[in-house]
């Protein structure tokens, strides 16, 4: 018996690799522990890769039916990406009350200087940094530095917010094996708002479900005003674990942006792992990612305004 080609057993692990994920994807998510690995492992453009390596080699191999099975199987699955792990939205013509952004740093390991840069560029208004321990223990010294015209605060853990605006109270909390959260009280355009700063653990053996119920759980405590839940989440926004969240919170980029809503990891996202969700206290006018070199992952941004304010704003060429 002659030994199997190359061809022939990368084209069949491919195969079955994609039928596993697409098992995974569609009957059980990332409900079963073990199992939401494969789910986070085996994303839509990850099948689809693979069903396009199966159907080269099997053109190669002279099987022309299976070919053009996984040809049709992967340009179905490649129009379901575009409209579930996308949004096509314009810019609500209103004028915006501020702007936040949300931006994994990477430790600075591109350098600071441009890192800073790149931040005042957004001109956001509410600034929530993760992995931003620059020059420690001095990190909230440097950005003070950096940005004099803001309120500063580096609670720990690389977690660093700046408003332009007040920072009356930060909370700072530890759990799971290496995430973390701090939940703060600001005023920014004229009223109050609570920021919940959120940096889950990348370790894929994690339970999300226990993480996120405990970030939705403080994002839950009674408040006056708005809240804003933003960070990196270390988790895909199709996890069946923001479910909880979604009941009372919105994603901007789902909401309100244009385009791939994958934010990892560059030069090729694939999983949406960066978001900043909003309450229904306020409303998302426009948002975007920005994607670059320094970091492996994109900047999320979005203009936000307060439910019941109405001002408009001109509408801007192409949007």
């Amino acid at each position: 018996m002659s030994p199997i080609r190359p061809a022939a057993w990368i084209r069949n692990l491919s195969v079955v690799l994609a039928g596993t994920g697409l098992l995974v994807r569609f009957a059980v998510q990332d409900r079963v522990p073990g199992l939401d690995l494969l789910y986070y492992a085996l994303p839509l453009p990850v099948i689809i890769g693979l069903l396009l390596v199966a159907a080269v080699l099997s053109l190669r191999l002279g099987k022309k039916r299976s070919a053009l099975a996984c040809f049709l199987v992967s340009g179905g699955l490649l129009v379901l990406w575009m409209s579930t792990g996308a949004a096509w939205h314009r810019c609500v013509a209103r004028a915006a009350d501020f702007k936040v952004l949300e931006w994994n740093t990477a430790h600075g390991r591109s350098g600071w200087a441009g890192i800073v840069a790149a931040i005042r560029r957004q001109n956001a208004d509410v600034i929530g940094l993760v992995e931003a321990d620059a020059q420690p223990p001095a990190t909230e010294g440097f950005w003070k530095g950096q940005f004099p015209e803001y309120s500063v605060s580096a609670p720990g853990s690389g977690l660093v917010l700046l408003v332009r605006g007040e920072i009356r109270r930060i909370e700072f909390q530890e759990f799971g094996t290496k995430s973390r959260l701090a939940a703060a009280r600001i005023v920014v355009g004229g009223m109050s708002v609570r920021v919940v700063l959120v940096d889950l653990e990348a370790n894929p053996m994690s339970r999300r479900k226990l993480l996120l119920e405990h970030v939705t759980a403080v994002a839950a405590t009674p408040f006056a005003g708005p809240t804003l839940v933003l960070g990196d989440f270390n988790t895909p926004g199709d996890s069946v674990w923001f479910g909880e969240l979604r009941r009372t919170y919105s994603e901007v980029l789902e909401k309100a942006g244009s385009g791939l809503l994958a934010t990892w990891p560059f030069p090729m996202p694939l999983l949406g792992l960066d978001h900043i969700w909003v309450s229904k206290g306020l409303v998302p006018l426009c948002a975007g990612k920005r994607t670059g070199w320094r970091s492996d992952h994109a900047q999320v941004w979005s203009e936000l305004g307060f439910a019941g304010r109405s001002a408009r704003r001109p509408a801007i060429a192409g949007e």
